[in-house]
């Protein structure tokens, strides 16, 4: 199957395995200066001068390639929150696996690296997908005391979403919740009342949260009368290379 008629599955495959990857990031903006308090990092695979998105790509992988690419980020976060003048007062955020974080060997190896290489660790923040499942929530937490021990921070991705939302809550050692952006976008008053009630329960369990998926003022309006604590989302900035991140002049504050 060719996923494009530009890109071949000889290249792709050729891309994983040379790891042409590239990372992108898309802002997370604060509620009351709307300034950008910290990134989202997300993969791309770079095709001769074609970006792929991970849905073009991620079939293609294997297991090992799949945790040589999640290295690789890591790697490359760590880098810049150690280099980049950018990040020295923003976070990271990376997304993590939901089988990982049951994977002892994997969490201690982990450790150690960012132990040994890491020099801000309150800076990089895991978000855990939730899909699919964890399995077993014991030792998914006692993996994710060890990260947090490091200072790192941990959030529940797209939350709400799966049937196993509340139970990861009160199971695992979060400190921020992301708002999944089905909500965000509904213009049900249900999901209104989802939307408040979530904040409500994080504020009250002393967690922070984070509205992704914002694209239009309207919705932006709606979360920060609500309470959210960060937005994320088109309506700031789609995600972009480093180059353009460090480089390109905002306004946002000029949004409200």
């Amino acid at each position: 199957m060719t996923v494009c008629s530009a890109t071949t599955d000889t290249e792709i495959i050729k891309g994983i395995q040379n790891q042409q990857y590239q990372v992108y990031f898309q802002p997370k903006v604060s509620r009351n200066q709307l300034e950008t308090v910290g990134v989202e990092a997300l993969i791309r695979l770079k095709i001769g001068n074609r970006i792929l998105t991970p849905n073009l790509f991620f079939s293609f992988l294997t297991a090992k390639d799949s945790r040589n690419l999640q290295n690789y980020l890591i790697q490359e976060i760590v880098m810049l929150l150690n280099t980049n003048p950018f990040f020295k007062k923003r976070t990271i955020a990376v997304n993590i696996p939901s089988s990982d974080v049951t994977d002892d060997t994997y969490i201690e190896k982990l450790c150690h690296y960012l132990q040994a290489n890491l020099n801000a660790p309150e800076r990089l923040e895991f978000e855990i997908v939730e899909r699919p499942e964890i399995q077993d929530l014991e030792r998914a937490n006692q993996n994710l005391v060890q990260l947090k021990a490091l200072g790192i921070k941990i959030s529940l991705d797209d939350f709400g979403q799966g049937s196993c939302s509340l139970q990861y809550l009160h199971s695992l050692p979060v400190d921020c919740l992301k708002i999944d952006q089905a909500f965000i976008r509904s213009t049900e008053l249900k999901a209104m009342k989802i939307i408040e009630s979530t904040i409500k329960l994080a504020h009250s369990l002393n967690l922070s949260v984070v509205a992704e998926g914002i694209e239009t003022l309207t919705q932006l309006k709606q979360v920060h009368e609500l309470g959210c604590d960060v937005f994320q989302g088109y309506l700031f900035d789609c995600p972009l290379s480093l180059c353009e991140l460090t480089t390109k002049n905002r306004k946002n504050a000029r949004l409200f």
